[in-house]
């Protein structure tokens, strides 16, 4: 933080999983019946799907991205989406403030500790992304 005190660089790293948790954590917010995601467990649910698309993109070693999954599933658990909350899914991802205008920012990893933070991604990615999710 100290490095790159207007988070213009370097410190994005740091919201890597955060597109994608904030709109878990608010989705989770929106359901009567259950207990909102704590943010904690938000990103690391956030942090499977960026590094989902690292495997599609960037080449993230596929095994890796499937012993990650493993570990935060077991130990935070897995959060349902049903077909119905895509849209308002990634309406929430298009309002974090991350964004670039209309293009929806996500931090993706080339290799563990090799972090880019310039990545975007379209509707389509993230409707591929979530039915992958929803088949889980």
């Amino acid at each position: 933080v100290e490095q790159d005190p207007f988070e213009s660089g370097l410190r994005k790293t740091l919201n890597f999983g955060h597109t994608y948790g904030h709109a878990f954590e608010s989705l989770s917010m929106m359901q009567d019946n259950q207990v909102a995601l704590s943010h904690g467990k938000a990103v690391a649910l956030g942090i499977v799907c960026e590094l989902w698309h690292s495997v599609q993109r960037l080449n993230f070693p596929e095994l890796v991205f499937e012993e990650i999954k493993e570990f935060i599933f077991q130990n935070f658990g897995y959060y349902p989406i049903q077909e119905k909350q895509v849209d308002t899914f990634i309406e929430l991802m298009k309002k974090d403030k991350k964004n670039a205008g209309d293009q929806i920012a996500i931090v993706m990893l080339e290799s563990i500790g090799n972090a880019n933070y310039k990545e975007f991604i379209t509707e389509d990615e993230i409707r591929t992304f979530l039915n992958y999710y929803m088949s889980l």
